[in-house]
């Protein structure tokens, strides 16, 4: 797609927000939101796995990944978790044959050592990410995933890499979510 092309289908016709510079040359990239890349963990999360159908309507999705983080919150103060309080929401086992996601949501502990019975508990590796910025309401998220698969990662020569997450958000203190706004990171582990 030419830049124009990318950047209509980015900013007008799908209700998302990237709004990181593009700094994997060091240049601006005609203002076309792009990549930052981070070394990532390794990290200890605990939390809540889910099994989730795939829908083709986002706000479907959304709420069963709502409800999925209620479910978690009412267990949460059982959790040693290290400040920040951040919340990691990580995509694992997405298989579009069956169109279903294995969702974890979980805050980061000193060692799965501490974890209480009932609780899961996630340890990622030190992994290389592209990061975004997503700005608008949570239940849009599947379209900001979406550009950058389709998009974002073939333009700039990446690949996702296999066998881990496939993506991650990490919410930082200024996310609500009683309103779904505030903003995330969108990190996607790259080869």
């Amino acid at each position: 797609a030419t830049p124009e092309i990318y950047t209509l289908s980015l900013h007008d016709a799908l209700p998302i927000c990237l709004t990181r510079a593009f700094v994997l040359d060091g240049r601006q990239n005609g203002g076309i939101p792009a990549v930052i890349l981070e070394q990532f963990g390794p990290i200890v999360l605990a939390g809540l796995t889910r099994r989730h159908n795939h829908s083709l309507d986002p706000d479907v999705m959304y709420g069963r990944i709502s409800t999925q983080w209620r479910e978690f919150a009412e267990s949460a103060d059982v959790i040693p978790a290290l400040p920040p309080l951040l919340g990691y929401g990580i995509g694992l086992g997405i298989d579009r044959g069956t169109k279903t996601m294995d969702y974890f949501c979980g805050f980061v502990v000193p060692s799965a050592e501490r974890v209480p019975d009932g609780i899961s508990c996630l340890a990622l590796p030190p992994l290389r990410c592209a990061v975004f910025s997503h700005q608008r309401h949570v239940s849009r998220i599947l379209f900001t995933l979406e550009a950058i698969f389709s998009s974002v990662l073939p333009r700039e020569g990446m690949r996702p890499t296999a066998g881990g997450p496939s993506f991650i958000q990490r919410y930082g203190e200024s996310f609500d979510p009683d309103t779904g706004l505030g903003g995330m990171d969108l990190l996607i582990p790259v080869a």
